[in-house]
């Protein structure tokens, strides 16, 4: 059901020279017992009368390939933090002036915030750029 991790031929570690686990330095031995483990909780019936349950069963296995994503390259984060704080700006200026005055303020606001947050993460001046 999982993506299994290929093994090498070199003898060495695979896991670090596949990137794989790098945020986390797992071994690749460690990242194939939590892919079973996945696999065995996600092979298990769930009761049809527990709705939640067999939705998020379904969502798992839908993107199943993409749980553990983060111990395979190491540029995915293993959390949605970035994302919270990105969203957090909106949620302050909202509480600061109760709300926006227009939606065409809403989303110039929105096209602003992305710019500068996009800046930021490339490490780039934002003073300059604009």
């Amino acid at each position: 059901m999982g993506r299994k991790p290929q093994s090498t031929d070199d003898g060495g570690d695979s896991a670090q020279k596949n990137n794989r686990g790098k945020s986390f330095n797992m071994p690749e031995k460690s990242i194939i017992v939590l892919e079973e483990n996945l696999d065995n909780i996600l092979s298990i019936i769930q009761i049809p009368e527990h709705k939640e349950a067999v939705s998020m069963q379904k969502r798992f296995l839908k993107y199943r390939n993409s749980i553990f994503k983060f111990l395979y390259h190491h540029l995915v984060p293993p959390d949605k933090i970035a994302s919270e704080r990105a969203i957090r700006n909106v949620k302050v200026k909202q509480k600061i002036s109760g709300q926006f005055k227009s939606g065409r303020g809403a989303d110039g606001f929105c096209v602003i915030r992305s710019v500068v947050d996009t800046l930021i993460k490339q490490s780039k001046n934002v003073m300059e750029t604009f």
